[in-house]
């Protein structure tokens, strides 16, 4: 029985444990990816400066601008800007995409080992069977598969169309 019961546990691991880790890895690689298209409004500075280039006004009565002062405003993203988005694009495509995809793969090897194993020992097979019925009636959040994996997008991907707060296609939170 213990070699049944390992190759249960390995299902379970594999069925259930891992991608429950991995839908978290996924949802915050959405999260992250998010804010890729929120940079500008984020880190954009506007300056005020004066037609020479100072930022103080100068009131003039110069005739070429109809005695008023000319002003033009510079916008710029600020020096943390670069480092931010550079950070926060490692931090998804090498972490949180990298492990999400990782545990997906995990867990389905698992999964097949198990399977494998128990096609070639009765006892085990039994012992799968049992557990693959019990993961998909349980009503223990423990050892419920996740129902959904969300995809992990990488910085460079496309940003979701706002949707009004509702991204997350299982409803809201």
């Amino acid at each position: 029985m213990t070699l049944s019961a390992d190759v249960t546990n390995l299902y379970t691991a594999g069925r259930t444990f891992l991608p429950q880790a991995a839908e978290k890895y996924g949802e915050g690689a959405q999260e992250i990816h998010k804010t890729g298209q929120l940079d500008e409004s984020a880190f954009r500075r506007d300056k005020v400066t004066n037609a020479d280039g100072t930022r103080k006004p100068h009131w003039t009565d110069d005739p070429r601008n109809g005695g008023k002062d000319q002003f033009t405003t510079v916008s710029d993203l600020g020096r943390m800007q670069p480092q931010w988005s550079e950070l926060r694009n490692m931090l998804q495509d090498q972490v949180l995409v990298v492990t999400r995809n990782s545990l997906v793969r995990a867990g389905s090897a698992l999964c097949q080992i198990a399977e494998h194993y128990a096609a070639t020992d009765g006892e085990a097979r039994d012992a799968l069977e049992k557990v693959r019925a019990n993961l998909n009636t349980t009503s223990d959040p423990t050892y419920r598969p996740p129902s959904y994996i969300p995809e992990a997008p990488r910085h460079d991907d496309p940003h979701p169309e706002p949707d009004n707060g509702n991204d997350n296609p299982r409803g809201p939170r």
